[in-house]
């Protein structure tokens, strides 16, 4: 009786180790996406800004009539 408590305390322990090395994997995951998220945003902001540059540039410029 006390080996099968002693084997299913250890197989408790392998298991929440493995947990554990799950969780250090999605906390690392999720700092990745999060820093990915940021450099989206950062580049989504100077498209942006880029853009309403070039509508101003572009909006000196005059189209002459077809007519």
């Amino acid at each position: 009786m006390i080996q099968q408590i002693a084997l299913a305390a250890e197989q408790q322990s392998v298991a929440t180790q493995q947990i554990a090395g799950d969780l250090e994997h999605v906390a690392k995951v999720s700092k990745e996406s999060a820093g990915g998220a940021a450099e989206s945003a950062k580049a989504s902001q100077d498209l942006s800004r880029l853009a309403t540059e070039l509508q101003t540039i572009v909006g000196g410029f005059k189209i002459a009539d077809g007519k």
